[in-house]
This record gives structure tokens, sequence and C-alpha cells, in this order.
């Protein structure tokens, strides 16, 4: 499981997130109000992930404090 990814943004768009780390781009999904807290492109952030497998795709949601991944979870 992924917990969190840490590194610098890659690309930003108006739902997710690329973060540069380990030599690969990770895209994660982020609530728009994560979007507008992140720091510019180029900078570290650190998001604490939810992975979530279907048959038909792969998605990584992420949020900026555990207490709102702990949330994401109960909801879903």
């Amino acid at each position: 499981m992924i917990s969190f990814v840490k590194g610098p943004v890659a690309e930003m768009t108006e739902d997710s997130v690329v973060i540069e780390c380990g030599n690969a781009g990770y895209e994660i999904f982020v609530p728009v109000s994560v979007i507008g807290k992140l720091p510019g492109i180029g900078r570290e952030v650190k998001l604490y992930t939810y992975f979530q497998g279907r048959e038909d795709a792969m998605f990584l949601y992420g949020f900026l404090s555990r207490q709102d991944l702990t949330m994401f979870k109960q909801l879903i």
C-alpha cells in the first residue's frame, strides 16, 4: 500500500496533481480545496494517499493531512 507520496510538484490540473518521486510521476486525485493549498510547480509536498483498484481502473487519492484521509475512508 502507498501510505504517502513526497516530492516536487511536476504538474497540476483542476482535480489532480503529479508528484515526482523516485524518477516516476504519480498522478494523485485531490479535492479542489487541496489544489488551492499546494505549493507551486517544483516545490515539495507530502500527500497522504488512498489507493483504489477496480476491475477497469486504478486511482490514487491524496490529502494534506491524515485526518482528512481518515474522513475520506469513513465516507467511502
